[in-house]
């Protein structure tokens, strides 16, 4: 039996968090072919959310609870390693906003059965975004365009933060040691993967924009994103030009 691990970084969720682990747990209490345990990774909340989780009291449930608030790349890190002593086969990047949806999930983990890494796309035939302003689409458009034409990469949501991984790139990922805050952890998974010769594949989503609290993401994170991805694309063309 496979066993996934579903990584839910946290903080200050406490408007989410009950919504989201009740629904993981209710779809893995459906799913009889696979083995499903669900980490948490919590950059210490200044809101209830810590103590919700808690009172749940979910089995096959795990509450990392972290000292300060390090970041989404350092948590999926957090999250891959402890997985990864417990011999987990896969891993799900999921959010605990409320904007991934956890139906979709079976179909992901299909195309991960051949692939290393899934990545659940908006920008697709089938993908599509509820709640968003035009103002949203145009960032991550560009965001996304950016990054593929800068690295080269044939990808159609590289800052897609619903992804199912398998435990050979979660590996080289925490071996590497990734520390980009956001989207650039997003980014530079896909290209770690493509450098390695990894299967990768991408699965229509729908994209639901949070109701409660609000999003982490920062001028600051996406201007390191925008940094890093800038930096990776000289690096690339570099060495394709010395290898001429």
């Amino acid at each position: 039996m496979k066993s996934i691990l579903i990584c839910l970084p946290t903080y200050n969720e406490a408007g989410n968090i009950i919504s989201v682990l009740k629904s993981l747990d209710n779809w893995r209490s459906q799913e009889k072919s696979i083995f499903v345990s669900i980490v948490q990774i919590d950059d210490n909340s200044t809101d209830s959310t810590r103590a919700l989780a808690k009172g749940l009291r979910l089995t096959n449930y795990e509450l990392i609870e972290r000292a300060g608030k390090l970041g989404l790349g350092s948590a999926y890190l957090t999250a891959f390693s402890w997985g990864i002593a417990n011999s987990f086969d896969y891993f799900v990047e999921f959010d605990a906003d409320g904007s991934h949806h956890i139906e979709q999930l079976a179909g992901m983990l299909e195309l991960a059965s051949s692939n290393d890494l899934v990545i659940g796309t908006r920008w697709m035939p089938g993908g599509r975004i509820e709640n968003w302003t035009r103002h949203r689409r145009a960032i991550s458009r560009f965001g996304t365009l950016y990054a593929s034409k800068a690295l080269r990469l044939p990808y159609r949501d590289l800052t897609s933060g619903y992804r199912v991984l398998s435990a050979k790139l979660a590996r080289n990922l925490v071996q590497t040691g990734l520390v980009n805050k956001g989207y650039g952890f997003q980014i530079v998974s896909v290209l770690r993967a493509s450098e390695f010769g990894m299967g990768i594949a991408e699965f229509p989503i729908t994209f639901t924009e949070r109701t409660s609290g609000e999003s982490k993401m920062s001028a600051k994170i996406a201007f390191e994103a925008f940094l890093s991805v800038t930096r990776w694309g000289l690096r690339k063309r570099s060495i394709g030009i010395n290898r001429r």
